[in-house]
């Protein structure tokens, strides 16, 4: 059983009584030390005078939990806190998950009464793709094998979080606090983590969260700046951007940011159980100006197998860049780039290792990306294939089956056909969670194929609507 922990900073340089008091929320797999190791906050907080208080939630333990739960734990603490600071004003300042977290204890657990102001870092109000992606079928293997296909990340698939937002926004108890946001739009540095995990999520973030996402019905962004998801949180980015709302100053809205807009489909998506030599197989169109290939795994590689065009396979040595996001602790990236590939069949593969999942991406540069998009349908809860000039021939699904947003998958289906109306329906299992991965291929203008893939969560209630 998980013994409750709050943790006290030490006494501030200035202030009092008159001044809130502090208390910090970390997110996903995190625990209070990501506040003051490597990271100046608490020593930012206490020289502006701030009494301040860190809380660690079921994360902390190693065993992460959906919001409902950690909103929970987060509830009891909030009455203790309130008790111990003799009902003294509370300002909550929450990272990432911690942000989604903060609101279900003020919102559905009724503390919205103990807090004036809640601060929300580079949250993701609107869920992560990232978290779709954990639980997607390609992914599936790799996340049960690292331990991150767990609850905590499930309940922040889009899906997931989009229905959270119905049931939340409307509520009175959402309007009692002023929320205040801050984002990062910032995936770098090239072929780290969070440059793998922003080439996933549309438009501009922060290689965890995007910018839209991170933003909150009702709130006010205070900034959006040139940070990844291990930077957003720092004291020296985020404590002068929160301090004035803290002040009752009327916050100004400062945009640092210098990223560009994300585009539509660029990513193919494998994975599965290793067996033998795994080998993947896919096309790189003519208009591909440069192909990143990505080979996941929780073993780290020194070589990967690459056949071209009207080459014999060759041997190529990898840089092993360990994941960061959260979301695939333990996960190896190995990445391999060619500019002006060769348009035709490509072959990759593995042989170091035996009996272990792996995933499998390859990022595509290309001015077909700006051409194919994938929407949801109008009826059935599927997904449609939009183009702009290309032509799809060819559509598959794979699909996962979630009873709730935060249990362990029912059933994998899949399917395959050949594409006929642009259009994927899904089947009705009953409400809960549907993860698809949908892989959509055709030949272009030019006579070359092309492959592309999209993963998406969808909530279905009761009556059938998707969310």
């Amino acid at each position: 059983m998980k013994t409750e922990k709050l943790k006290w900073g030490r006494k501030p340089a200035a202030g009092g009584p008159d001044k809130p008091v502090l208390v910090f929320v970390p997110g996903l797999m995190n625990d209070s030390s990501i506040w003051y190791v490597d990271n100046d906050m608490m020593d930012r907080a206490s020289a502006a005078g701030y009494e301040t208080v860190l809380v660690d939630l079921h994360d902390s333990a190693g065993t992460s939990k959906s919001n409902w739960e950690n909103g929970l734990l987060l509830a009891s603490y909030l009455e203790k806190i309130h008790l111990l600071t003799a009902g003294r004003e509370l300002v909550l300042i929450c990272y990432s998950k911690g942000g989604v977290d903060a609101q279900t204890a003020l919102v559905h657990e009724g503390k919205h009464s103990l807090v004036s102001d809640v601060v929300t870092i580079g949250s993701p109000h609107y869920g992560s793709e990232l978290a779709d992606l954990a639980a997607s079928p390609p992914f599936f293997w790799l996340a049960e094998w690292t331990g991150r296909n767990n609850e905590g990340v499930r309940s922040l698939q889009t899906g997931a979080m989009s229905y959270f937002r119905e049931i939340t926004d409307n509520r009175e108890e959402a309007s009692k606090n002023r929320y205040y946001t801050i984002a990062g739009n910032w995936n770098g540095p090239v072929f780290s983590s969070y440059w793998f995990g922003g080439g996933f999520i549309s438009g501009e973030n922060d290689g965890v969260v995007s910018v839209s996402g991170a933003s909150l019905p009702g709130g006010t962004m205070l900034a959006v700046g040139r940070w990844n998801h291990g930077q957003v949180h720092l004291g020296k980015n985020a404590f002068p951007l929160l301090q004035p709302a803290l002040e009752g100053k009327t916050p100004v809205y400062a945009d640092v940011s210098s990223a560009e807009k994300g585009t539509s489909l660029r990513v193919l998506i494998r994975g599965g159980r290793q067996q033998d030599q795994p080998e993947e197989i896919f096309h790189v169109e003519q208009e591909a100006k440069k192909i990143v290939i990505n080979w996941m795994s929780p073993r780290q590689l020194e070589v990967l197998s690459v056949t071209s065009p009207g080459k014999e396979p060759a041997v190529y040595e990898v840089e092993a860049v360990k994941d960061e996001t959260g979301f695939f602790e333990g996960v190896f990236h190995h990445v391999l780039q060619w500019e002006n590939p060769v348009p035709g069949e490509w072959k990759v593969s593995s042989n170091e290792f035996s009996d272990i999942p792996y995933a499998f991406t390859v990022n595509f540069d290309s001015s077909l990306n700006k051409e194919l998009y994938v929407q949801r349908a109008e009826t059935g809860g599927g997904f449609k294939a939009v183009t702009e000039g290309e032509i799809p021939d060819r559509i598959s699904m794979e699909l996962l089956f979630y009873p709730d947003s935060t249990t362990e998958p029912k059933e994998a289906v899949q399917f395959r056909r050949e594409l006929s109306s642009l259009e994927i329906t899904l089947p009705g299992y009953g409400e809960g969670m549907y993860n698809s991965a949908v892989e959509i291929g055709g030949k272009t203008r030019s006579g070359s194929r092309y492959q592309r893939t999209i993963v998406q969560s969808s909530y279905r209630k009761g009556d059938g609507r998707g969310r």
